[in-house]
């Protein structure tokens, strides 16, 4: 059982990491992570999302709990959660979905868009040119070495089958 207390204030764009470890040995268990109590107004129109850094899977804990299997060890950050706003009125839930994971980045980085399947994906300096282009993807995620580029903000214009948004990137 994990809770988390003592936050600052609450800020939707904040990740959170957390940590798992098992005792039992033997073979690999079964472990659940979900959301029981959960308080505060400002969570209340907010989706919570679990990334699960070691599968890669991203769950909605707002409307699912996650399964996973783990032999006895400690992972420490294998998990990450994120936070997004609810737009009402606007199903915008596969575009607010989408991840960018680490960020800032240093090197490597992942998209991972749990609701939708990633088509394609642009990637711009802070000018606007266009610096990376990746056509014809298929997959809820993908992961790029961006090493190469200079120190900056950068912004991403992801396409999915769901619709576009663009997210902001700094590489360090």
């Amino acid at each position: 059982q994990l809770g988390i207390q003592g936050l600052s204030d609450f800020d939707v764009n904040r990740e959170i990491s957390m940590g798992f470890e098992t005792l039992i040995e033997n073979d690999a268990h079964e472990y659940a992570v979900s959301l029981d109590n959960f308080e505060g107004d400002q969570l209340e129109n907010v989706y919570v999302f679990l990334l699960d850094r070691t599968t890669r899977i991203v769950t909605n804990l707002s409307k699912s709990k996650y399964e996973f299997t783990a032999s006895n060890g400690i992972y420490n950050n294998r998990f990450s959660l994120y936070f997004r706003q609810k737009t009402f009125g606007i199903d915008n839930a596969p575009m607010e979905a989408i991840i960018l994971y680490p960020n800032p980045v240093d090197t490597i980085f992942t998209i991972i868009s749990p609701l939708a399947q990633i088509k394609s994906f642009n990637f711009y300096d802070a000018r606007g040119r266009r610096v990376i282009k990746v056509i014809e993807q298929t997959d809820a995620s993908y992961t790029l070495d961006i090493a190469a580029l200079e120190t900056g903000i950068y912004y991403i214009e992801v396409i999915t089958d769901q619709g576009t948004i663009t997210k902001k990137i700094i590489k360090n």
